[in-house]
């Protein structure tokens, strides 16, 4: 029987997620195993997402009141502090387990 070597666990900060988490970091304490704590932030449609840290310029097509959106990488920095945040709060600081935490854009 193969060694278990990595252990990923989706993250969507649900309940059923959190209890994924908690089973997850069992099986990995047993096993020896790296656990991989992915969360995956969908990219809908290239409209989403603009960079909000450019200045708008006087006579720009975009009217300020139009730019709601977050730029990628300000929304990216945001979700791994909440990945950080969440994996604290079920797990706490006291594991013996290494964890890897990875925040990604794509498709569910």
């Amino acid at each position: 029987m193969r060694k278990v070597e990595k252990i990923l666990v989706p993250i969507d900060f649900s309940e059923e997620s959190a209890r994924a988490l908690t089973n997850a970091l069992a099986l990995a304490k047993e096993t020896k195993a790296e656990l991989i704590a992915l969360h995956v932030v969908e990219r809908n449609d290239d409209r989403d997402f603009l960079l909000s840290s450019v200045a708008m310029l006087e006579g720009s097509p975009f009217p300020v009141n139009e730019c709601r959106a977050v730029a990628v990488d300000v929304l990216l920095q945001e979700r791994s502090l909440d990945l950080w945040n969440f994996i604290e709060r079920i797990l706490g600081g006291h594991n013996q387990v290494r964890i890897t935490k990875r925040v990604r854009m794509g498709s569910l």
